[in-house]
């Protein structure tokens, strides 16, 4: 057989095994929130959210909560949103979850890189940019696509790393920076330069995936869905309809809001029952803040009567034990709270004694009349 036939076959069997592995479908019931060590501007989108975190004692950016938001199975294209990893099976350790994280990120690729162009490119201690990024982004002050790029890519390979897979999170982390790496530059001619830079990288084993992100809420977890097409559907059927994964939301108060007890009188809400508009989940807590995340931000802000980033737009309400009330302000894009102004007689939060348990915390609008459901730290 010549190496033209071979070359053919490969081919064919190539393209085979690329339309059968785009077959698949999967949808994310649940949203993930987890704390990724570099920090990024805000975003709030559709897929993603990202709010930087302030240190407590010197009010610096020390890394990002990252939402990464539950969605069924197409975009607002019609498109698939995730088809599980590209050329790989999806039964590898961490390959289903990794691809539930990085496949999505292609439809907000282009606008988050947009948005964050005109920001300084400052992500910390904590990550930075490799040998692709350093490459493409050709030292730019400001953030690029492909810094966006390595980021995405990155949370990836720490997902493949988390879920124990082993030499293959090496393995396929480095396909996809290098296939990324090498299509941006064949779209700008320069293939050979980048195909020499990026596999000598590669040889060299530059990109062993770093530990880049807390799972706090644990790695995300798809649901296979029906595939795109099915063979034992005749040509001239019917349009099957979209079958959508709703988002799993939990509203229920992780104690009943008629318990609180109202020790700081300033700015309690206007009601005796607020209604639950909005929903967060509880994140960490520790002698100076506490972190949460928002099930949508975007939508929680409209919800809730916020249709500015103000930081004063809501209400922070927190009670050790049962006791407490309103000790911050909010907005939709944060994340965390300090608790600095419970620690001192401001408000009258010397009457409340901070070391009962559990805590609980809330979100309320300014009006006094909604908000999020109570979640709690023990």
């Amino acid at each position: 057989m010549s190496n033209i036939a071979t070359a053919k076959l490969i081919l064919k069997a190539l393209k085979k095994a690329y339309k059968m592995d785009k077959s698949n479908v999967y949808a994310l019931p649940k949203s993930v929130t987890f704390f990724f060590r570099g920090v990024t501007p805000e975003w709030n989108g559709t897929f993603y959210n990202f709010t930087p975190v302030l240190s407590a004692t010197t009010k610096e950016p020390i890394g990002t909560m990252v939402t990464l938001n539950a969605y069924g199975r197409l975009n607002a294209d019609g498109k698939v949103i995730n088809d599980g990893a590209t050329f790989a099976p999806d039964t590898i350790k961490g390959a289903k979850q990794g691809a539930a994280a990085h496949d999505p990120s292609y439809d907000e690729m282009d606008d988050i890189a947009k948005a964050w162009s005109v920001h300084p490119y400052t992500p910390g201690r904590g990550w930075g940019r490799d040998f692709i990024a350093i490459r493409f982004s050709k030292g730019s002050a400001t953030w690029t696509r492909a810094d966006v790029r390595q980021m995405f890519d990155d949370i990836f390979g720490d997902i493949m790393v988390e879920a124990g897979a082993g030499w293959f999170a090496t393995a396929y982390h480095n396909t996809v920076r290098v296939i990324g790496g090498l299509f941006h530059d064949i779209k700008k001619k320069r293939s050979a330069i980048a195909f020499l830079t990026v596999s000598s990288l590669l040889l060299a084993g530059c990109f062993t995936p770093a530990d880049v992100a807390d799972w706090i809420e644990g790695l995300p977890e798809p649901v296979k869905l029906p595939p795109v097409e099915s063979p034992s559907v005749p040509t001239n059927a019917p349009a099957i309809p979209p079958v959508v994964v709703p988002p799993v939301v939990n509203t229920a108060d992780s104690i009943p809001y008629s318990t609180l007890v109202w020790k700081i009188g300033r700015t309690q809400p206007a009601v005796s029952a607020p209604a639950v508009t909005a929903t967060i989940r509880a994140g960490k807590i520790s002698a100076s803040q506490l972190t949460f995340s928002w099930t949508d931000a975007k939508d929680a802000g409209k919800a809730l009567g916020s249709s500015t980033h103000d930081p004063a737009e809501l209400r922070a309400y927190v009670f050790f034990g049962g006791e407490g009330g309103f000790f911050d302000w909010c907005s939709v894009t944060r994340s965390q709270r300090g608790f600095e102004n419970t620690t001192g007689t401001w408000a009258g939060w010397d009457k409340v004694n901070r070391s009962r348990r559990p805590v609980t915390f809330f979100i309320g609008s300014k009006d006094g009349r909604s908000r999020t459901n109570i979640i709690s730290f023990e």
